[in-house]
């Protein structure tokens, strides 16, 4: 029997699910690269949270976005419901939560949307690793 925390998960990644059905709509030309990673807030593993992978339209990029669930600090495009990047410039935008919670989208943020460029070069058949610390600050 799975206890409450794996239902709060499996929530967690139908809120993702549901985020990516909005934003990455329709086909692509360019290929979507899988990215992994981990993502840390005040030194510690962010306990939960999304990290969204958009191009860079000031950079010339353009295309779908990219999508991931942060599940103890970890995150993966190749997750299910979750979508690969185009390469080339992208702001990464990370949004934490206190926990995973199947009412994750009515927790107080634990930070405003906190924003990263990246260069997202093509790669092999491996997933790009791209780590992140988000440094402390003050409340939403």
């Amino acid at each position: 029997m799975q206890d409450r925390g794996s239902y709060r998960l499996v929530a967690c990644f139908g809120v993702v699910a549901s985020v990516v059905g909005l934003i990455g709509c329709g086909r692509s030309e360019r290929p979507r690269l899988d990215i992994e990673g981990t993502v840390t807030y005040e030194g510690k593993p962010l306990p939960a949270g999304v990290i969204r992978f958009e191009p860079n339209p000031a950079k010339g990029n353009q295309g779908p976005v990219g999508i991931a669930a942060i599940v103890n600090g970890a995150y993966t495009t190749a997750a299910p419901g979750c979508r690969g990047a185009v390469p080339g410039p992208l702001v990464a935008v990370i949004s934490g939560f206190p926990a995973a919670d199947s009412n994750i989208e009515y927790q107080a943020p634990l930070f405003a949307e906190w924003q990263a460029e990246v260069d997202l070069a093509p790669a092999g058949r491996r997933p790009t690793r791209l780590d992140f610390a988000v440094p402390k600050q003050g409340h939403p």
